[in-house]
């Protein structure tokens, strides 16, 4: 069932939390599947992680039953070293505001596939990531993708960003005007 599904992944979280904790331990890889349906995921912060290895289908639709929906959930990657946005990793998501690494160099197919509510924070200033296909977020609603304001003008140049114009925001990356 969903809420015994709910309780083996709070466990892992919980034992993975004390781990960290009481031994130093890092996070470095994230499976596929690994969050996959957690509904009750009400913060997952890997800012100062040095995720590696993203999945497939990672955190597809967790955090959809959070009691707070007003706060959204963040899924921070900054530190990261994974190159790409896999299949569906953070599709269904709701309400939850993502920023990746500057190491991400493509966005696949679907990765944000029914996205509500959502702002995607693109960090990489030399160069926007590729998507795949138009379908990287299909059927997003209520969400935006989050530039870097110097990446703008080439990102939406090119067919697949463009078709996803409406959504586009720019930013001005920390530092900017120092």
């Amino acid at each position: 069932t969903t809420f015994k599904r709910y309780q083996v992944q709070m466990k892992i979280l919980s034992d993975l939390e004390k781990a960290i904790n009481e031994y130093g331990a890092t996070v470095t890889k994230i499976e596929t599947y690994a969050f996959f349906g957690a509904e009750w995921l009400a913060d997952a912060d890997f800012g100062s992680a040095v995720i590696s290895t993203l999945g497939s289908y990672a955190f597809q639709n967790a955090g959809k039953r959070r009691a707070d929906l007003t706060v959204p959930l963040r899924l921070d990657f900054h530190s990261g070293t994974f190159s790409s946005v896999q299949q569906y990793t953070f599709a269904g998501l709701k309400n939850t505001v993502v920023t990746l690494p500057t190491t991400v160099t493509s966005l696949s197919a679907n990765a944000f596939n029914g996205i509500d509510g959502c702002i995607v924070y693109i960090t990489r200033t030399a160069s926007v990531p590729t998507l795949s296909a138009t379908t990287v977020f299909a059927s997003a609603t209520n969400s935006y993708v989050a530039l870097p304001y110097q990446t703008l003008y080439t990102a939406l140049q090119n067919a697949n960003w463009n078709a996803i114009s409406s959504m586009v925001i720019g930013y001005a990356p920390a530092g900017t005007f120092t």
